[in-house]
């Protein structure tokens, strides 16, 4: 029985992002011909989170603090602890897989559409924990 599905939330202990909350997007329990040799995760997490805003605040300002960054990545089935919660990314499947990852440019038109999708989410007040820094 594999924890890793689809639409889990979880946290990343390794590496660059480590501490950073994510949402995994494809898995693999085994080795996979593009050079992984072990269960790995396809995973979109949050880089920067949104700050607070107060009332005060204008649209542009209040604009610019609630953006969200995104980061994509593959990572080791070892290096997560997964969650209690579930969250569902209206991403399409075609943009958002292993086999568009590798080249750069295809990776980058990845991460705008899940900025939108993120903000989009955000705004909408849905899944807070998602949009709050651990701390720890």
């Amino acid at each position: 029985m594999n924890i890793y599905k689809e639409k889990k939330a979880v946290i990343l202990l390794r590496g660059r992002f480590a501490g950073r909350k994510a949402v995994v997007i494809q898995n693999w329990d085994e080795a996979n011909p593009k050079g992984y040799n072990f269960p790995h995760c396809l995973v979109v997490g949050i880089d920067h989170y949104p700050k607070k805003i107060n009332r005060q605040m204008k649209k542009r300002q209040k604009a610019r603090r609630s953006s969200v960054k995104p980061f994509v990545k593959v990572v080791n089935q070892a290096h997560l602890m997964p969650t209690r919660y579930n969250i569902s990314l209206n991403v399409s499947k075609k943009k958002a897989n292993l086999k568009l990852f590798g080249d750069v440019s295809t990776r980058s038109e990845m991460k705008k559409e899940l900025k939108k999708a993120l903000t989009k989410k955000y705004l909408n007040g849905k899944n807070k924990w998602l949009f709050t820094k651990l701390r720890f």
